[in-house]
């Protein structure tokens, strides 16, 4: 969702309030401290009696704002903490213009890099040495944990989430010289990397870490794809990332994770419209949209008469979003489907709740889909490591994404897991066999 300036937020206090907002000269503004509604006090000064349930539950289950940022705060020293040095390595611009950089060579699908991509690999490299050397430091810290800033509500600073994501991609590329290289245990350890600090991202209470975290893992199984299929690769590889991918398993954050920190942030974000601040949560996108509609004026008045029933509509419905999170995604999908259709269904009713069905329960099954569809693949994975190693399979049947069993094909020198790929083609995953785990 796209940021916009204080003086577009202060007119939209304005629309609320009838108080004009961004004047002259001599009505200097301070910027708001959106902090501050991280205790939600104006939910807790709404009349409703069900959303004041709503809160009480809340509380109790240490779900508000500002009670899972309390929860988040590390005492695990800077120097020593892989999420600290990830910050001030490099501003934002230019983190953005390396990822560009890299995105230009990155293969799609399969970790196969041309003789150009790797050459340029090797010269992007070496042209951010510094930087890459830094946070591949970082990446080396004993311990790791992200404090989200969920008190700040959308006007977060989520920096650290894309300057992780270059480390990854850095990383990505040291795997992909190194294996051009024959230099099979430097990639190991670069991959080692990849797949350590997306599965820290994944404990973030939030759906932006857990997305990124998302994409993450899977680009970095693929690089983990790349180097056990190598014809050099040993059994020990294979050991090792069996090992580590079922420890990745046993320590996987609940889905219901991410939905509880979604929801922290859109209760934050009715406290700002409750305080005057409508414009402020909407995108440039939104807000052109509405103006066509409606209008700005109109659409802030029907949001100020019905933010209690917005509001609980809401709550009401993350609720049981959250609750459902406790079965696999292909048994929840009808809900998400469900609640899709309505919003749709209802859209021009005098009773829709404008803020939950535009701005807050958007795309919802999309990312659902994707946190299962990674748990899938690292379970297919787990599978065939362990089978190719002469391991016992873990006791994984069926694929939280599609909920098709998970077919197990062995052959001679490799085990093949096939549905464990939906939307790839279902290409099946393959790991070679170790000679002694050969019949």
């Amino acid at each position: 969702m796209g940021r916009i300036s204080l003086c577009l937020v202060v007119v939209g206090a304005a629309v609320l309030t009838g108080v004009c907002g961004c004047g002259g000269a001599r009505q200097k503004q301070e910027p708001p401290n959106f902090a501050q509604y991280a205790e939600l006090p104006g939910l807790a000064r709404a009349a409703d009696p069900l959303l004041q349930d709503e809160l009480a539950r809340l509380r109790a289950e240490e779900a508000t704002p500002a009670q899972l940022e309390a929860t988040a705060v590390t005492l695990i020293a800077d120097n020593q903490n892989l999420a600290a040095g990830l910050r001030e390595v490099l501003p934002s611009s230019q983190v953005e213009y390396a990822l560009e950089d890299v995105a230009k060579i990155y293969p799609a699908g399969k970790f196969e890099f041309s003789t150009a991509g790797v050459i340029r690999a090797r010269d992007l490299l070496t042209q951010n040495e510094p930087a890459v050397s830094k946070l591949r430091a970082a990446l080396d810290r004993p311990e790791c944990r992200f404090t989200h800033p969920h008190g700040s509500g959308l006007f977060a600073d989520l920096s650290v989430y894309e300057t992780a994501y270059l480390a990854h991609r850095w990383q990505a590329l040291e795997a992909a010289v190194a294996i051009s290289d024959g230099d099979l245990l430097a990639a190991e350890r670069a991959i080692d990397r990849m797949l350590r600090l997306a599965h820290q991202l994944a404990q973030v209470k939030h759906v932006v870490p857990r997305m990124k975290a998302v994409t993450m893992r899977l680009e970095a199984l693929r690089a983990m794809e790349a180097l056990v299929q190598h014809p050099q690769a040993t059994c020990a590889v294979e050991m090792h990332y069996r090992d580590l991918l079922q420890t990745q398993l046993e320590t996987w954050p609940p889905d219901a994770d991410a939905w509880i920190g979604d929801r922290a942030q859109g209760l934050h974000t009715y406290e700002m419209i409750r305080h005057g601040y409508l414009l402020s949560v909407l995108s440039t996108e939104e807000l052109a949209a509405i103006r066509q509609e409606a209008g700005a004026s109109a659409t802030a008045k029907a949001i100020a008469a019905n933010v209690d029933e917005d509001q609980r509509y809401y709550l009401e419905t993350m609720r049981e979003i959250i609750e459902s999170c406790q079965r696999p995604y292909y048994e929840r999908r009808e809900l998400l489907h469900k609640l899709a259709r309505h919003l749709q269904e209802t859209r021009n009713s005098p009773r829709f709740p404008l803020v939950a069905g535009r701005i807050l329960l958007v795309d919802l099954d999309v990312a659902h889909q994707r946190q299962a569809q990674e748990r899938a693949q690292v379970e297919g994975w787990a599978l065939a490591l362990c089978l190719a190693t002469g391991v016992d399979a873990p006791p994984y049947a069926t694929n939280p994404q599609t909920g098709l069993t998970y077919e197990i094909e062995r052959e001679p020198h490799r085990i093949l897991v096939h549905h464990a790929r939906a939307g790839e083609a279902d290409e099946a995953i393959i790991a070679p066999r170790c000679a002694e785990a050969t019949p």
